[in-house]
């Protein structure tokens, strides 16, 4: 599961509700991080190109890491803001 946080939250905050979702799920969880949020400093605070491109970037990771993964295998999951890049 690759999943976008709400606005008013960051990587920190939404810990406990990722680790929940693996739980239940029994699926392993990639959170993102937005520019501007947590520890990803960023001047020009949030802004919907880095925003898509670290998405993308995610998503390629996660095949790249789990060679035999296929698309159907992946769930998206956002909430609030995160809905859009999801």
């Amino acid at each position: 599961m690759i999943y976008f946080h709400g606005h008013d939250e960051d990587l920190y905050k939404a810990e406990r509700f990722a680790l929940k979702l693996s739980v239940l799920l029994k699926v392993n969880v990639v959170a993102i991080e937005y520019p501007g949020y947590g520890k990803y400093l960023d001047p020009s605070g949030p802004n919907c190109t880095q925003i898509n491109e670290d998405a993308e970037t995610v998503y390629k990771y996660v095949f790249k890491i789990h060679e035999n993964l296929l698309e159907s295998d992946i769930i998206l999951l956002g909430r609030s803001i995160g809905t859009g890049p999801c």
